[in-house]
């Protein structure tokens, strides 16, 4: 939620005014392969732009309007649909899985310093989550807790 909007997800991605309780927008869908269902992941909002996954990539939103904004890893950081986005320090951090192992994904936010960075230690790609608070990132993978820094 950022002021009066709250973006809302699951077969689409929309923008509600929580005061009239009317959408305010709401974003193309990617066309799903063959007889798939569609899924957003859950929204992240930071900046006025709406962070959301789509399909296991990662996209950005201008959050006033709905429209897909310049974005340099619009559509090429992979990222688990299932896994929370994450903002911590100047980064954008997210998890990618695959059957049997995964990684951490952090990108910069900062739009002069396109950095990237991969944490690879996820060892239980069914059993993680990923959080964070007060420029501190934790993941949770099976029984370990793991502290990550934060740039």
């Amino acid at each position: 939620m950022s002021g009066r909007l709250l973006c809302v997800t699951g077969t689409h991605l929309s923008a509600v005014d929580i005061v009239t309780g009317k959408q305010v927008w709401r974003a193309e869908n990617p066309k799903p392969p063959e007889g798939q269902v569609f899924f957003w992941g859950a929204p992240t909002l930071h900046g006025g732009h709406v962070y959301v996954s789509a399909r296991e990539v990662l996209l950005r939103f201008d959050l006033r309007t709905g429209r897909p904004s310049d974005w340099v890893y619009s559509g090429l950081a992979q990222c688990d649909p299932h896994s929370p986005l994450v903002i911590q320090g100047n980064g954008l951090w997210s998890v990618a899985v695959n059957r049997t192992e995964g990684g951490i994904n952090v990108l910069s936010l900062v739009p002069e310093n396109e950095t990237t960075w991969v944490f690879r230690i996820v060892k239980n790609p069914e059993a993680y989550w990923i959080g964070g608070d007060a420029d501190r990132v934790a993941l949770m993978d099976g029984t370990t807790l793991t502290a990550l820094p934060v740039f």
